[in-house]
């Protein structure tokens, strides 16, 4: 049995018919409600079944929504917003802060904050917005025009996304499977992704606060990250009653996979300590049997999605196909 609550809404999942009516007649008559058999929406999230039963959640009254609250209504989608970003951000130094240099969080009906904390909810469904939606939080309390013509434009390509959601197949893989990227640039992002069940439960974008000095460094940061979120979803699952033994995560960097798997001790090459640290604590999952590290072709590695703005539409549509399950 699961049960979720939030707030006043519940939602119950069981395999056994006999325990799931049990519960519903005693919380109805604990406290007072409706009941709703099979729904198909909760907590804002459509839950709608193909013919081939495949599940898909999407959040279209979101995104309506959201242009409403924002005052673009009437914004259409358009050739040119074929990818939600097509530049990194980066923050000015601000030195002086007093009133005359302060900026307006919005222009016209367009608040910035507002507008991010609704896309980060959107990210449940849409979890290809994770990059763009990070590199617009680093400038949302004092943006320019510049930002705002970039947040339009993500959400020029939202509309788009109308009607379209993450999907959950089942003639997928079922097991716990955790895409990993990182780029190596003068600021260096991981990009996370994990599947469950044949569809993705989990996005993240995140920016490397630590220094790396070469590709493999950076890709191995990476993979220490990967496989702590490999850990704790591979809890969860267990604690769910699934039958999760072992984590699989995919990275494109063959020397950080081969390190990672290589059973003598030591950090590689890295004279850095932190690198070192990463290094063994991944090493000793990989030891204990918890996680399994593969290596996977760039092209395949859907993680690449959320390290970095990608202009190529085609490519950006093989990515996008291969994260929301539609290919």
């Amino acid at each position: 049995v699961a049960l979720v609550i939030y707030v006043d809404d519940t939602f119950i999942i069981s395999s056994s018919r006999k325990i799931l009516d049990y519960l519903r007649k005693r919380m109805l008559k604990l406290y007072k409600g409706t009941y709703e058999e099979n729904p198909s929406l909760f907590l804002g999230h459509v839950l709608t079944y193909d013919k081939e039963n495949n599940l898909m959640m999407s959040q279209d009254a979101l995104i309506k929504k959201s242009l409403a609250n924002n005052g673009m209504h009437d914004l259409k989608h358009s050739r040119s917003g074929r990818v939600p970003i097509r530049a990194f951000i980066e923050p000015e130094l601000i030195i002086d802060k007093s009133p005359s240099h302060q900026r307006l969080r919005s222009q016209g009906k367009m608040d910035m904050m507002v507008l991010l904390g609704e896309v980060n909810y959107l990210t449940h469904t849409h979890p290809y917005l994770k990059f763009a939606h990070g590199q617009l939080a680093r400038i949302m309390s004092r943006p320019k025009d510049e930002h705002f013509r970039i947040a339009k434009d993500m959400m020029r390509y939202l509309v788009g996304r109308i009607g379209h959601g993450v999907k959950f197949r089942q003639d997928l893989p079922q097991g716990l499977y955790i895409y990993v990227d990182s780029n190596f640039a003068e600021t260096n992002y991981t990009g996370i992704v994990v599947y469950l069940n044949g569809g993705c439960i989990y996005a993240k974008s995140l920016r490397q606060k630590y220094a790396s000095r070469s590709s493999f460094e950076s890709e191995l940061s990476g993979v220490s990250e990967g496989v702590r979120i490999a850990l704790y979803y591979r809890a969860i699952a267990r604690d769910l009653g699934m039958n999760v033994d072992k984590a699989v995560v995919f990275n494109d960097n063959e020397a950080a996979i081969n390190e990672g798997k290589s059973s003598h001790a030591g950090g590689g090459t890295s004279k850095l300590r932190h690198h070192r640290i990463r290094l063994n604590w991944v090493k000793q999952q990989y030891q204990r049997g918890l996680v399994d590290l593969v290596h996977v072709r760039t092209t395949e590695n859907v993680a690449d999605i959320l390290t970095k703005p990608i202009t190529s539409e085609e490519k950006w549509d093989d990515l996008y196909a291969q994260l929301m399950g539609e290919c």
